[in-house]
């Protein structure tokens, strides 16, 4: 929503201070007659945002930001609704500031920490994990998660067309700790979705396995898919996509951390191979199953 000058008393026309001209290697000053209406999806509550120290010294906005307020909220609230009905997944401005603020607890982050080092202690007492139970796939048609493409819209398009299953584009396991809204935002869902999936990427097992349980406790989904696949070099370069399959003790790894903080299934998405010339996915399948793998 923008709220416009229209809203202010017409009696007398508002006379705003000019503002400086920003130097040229300055961004260019914003409209100051425009803000942004924002609302916190748990606890419902509505705030203005965007004013400048400009805005603040008018007299008729100050006195006007009640009943401003007001009329948003009103305007607003069928389209906020609306909104909340057909989509989840939202995180919560406490949940945001928690991650940004690394106050997050993740309780099921140490307990995986505490098993890996007594299977490293004593690996004949520490068996693998078991597979979370998962849904009966046979006959149903798999939407793959498509990076850049496989948006919302797209995914509701297909859903139409006849797709059972749908997974959300590729999110960065680091981001999402970052509490970063365009990640987050990778991890919406809509109501139409009746089996959904979302995939993380990342190369450290306790950055994935973090996002994991954060994803697990404060959203919904039907399983986490962990990508081993992807070829940009800007994540193999990094250790993490297809780069994985030529490190299967940390794949290994990153599989239990995840498996062990969600109750839902976890599949991974992988190639034949990083290179064609050395296929290897066929060694890394029933491992990565012995792992907690519910299907890759």
């Amino acid at each position: 929503l923008t709220v416009m000058d229209q809203t202010a008393p017409q009696e007398a026309p508002i006379k705003r201070p000019k503002l400086e001209t920003p130097a040229a290697n300055e961004a260019p000053v914003k409209p100051h007659y425009a803000r942004r209406v924002e609302r916190d999806p748990v606890t419902k509550a509505t705030f203005i945002v965007g004013l400048t120290d400009a805005d603040k010294q008018v007299d008729h906005l100050v006195q006007a930001q009640p009943a401003l307020t007001s009329a948003i909220l009103q305007a607003a609230e069928p389209v906020f609704s609306k909104r909340q009905e057909v989509q989840q997944n939202f995180i919560s401005r406490d949940v945001q500031q928690g991650l940004r603020k690394r106050q997050v607890p993740f309780p099921r982050f140490d307990e995986y920490k505490a098993a890996a080092q007594a299977r490293r202690e004593r690996p004949e007492e520490c068996p693998e994990p078991r597979n979370a139970a998962r849904p009966d796939l046979s006959g149903k048609l798999y939407l793959a998660p498509l990076t850049t493409v496989g948006n919302l819209p797209f995914r509701r398009i297909c859903k139409k067309m006849g797709a059972d299953i749908t997974c959300g584009e590729m999110a960065l396991a680091s981001n999402l700790l970052q509490a970063q809204p365009s990640e987050w935002a990778l991890l919406r869902r809509h109501q139409d979705e009746d089996m959904f999936g979302v995939q993380i990427a990342g190369a450290a097992t306790d950055v994935l396995t973090k996002a994991a349980e954060i994803i697990g406790r404060e959203c919904k989904v039907d399983f986490i898919d962990i990508n081993s696949g992807c070829p940009l070099d800007m994540l193999c370069q990094k250790g993490s996509g297809c780069a994985l399959m030529d490190r299967s003790n940390r794949l290994q790894e990153i599989v239990r951390g995840v498996s062990s903080a969600v109750d839902v299934p976890v599949s991974v998405k992988m190639r034949i191979g990083k290179t064609e010339s050395n296929p290897n996915a066929h060694e890394l399948i029933s491992k990565l199953a012995a792992c907690g793998a519910s299907w890759v």
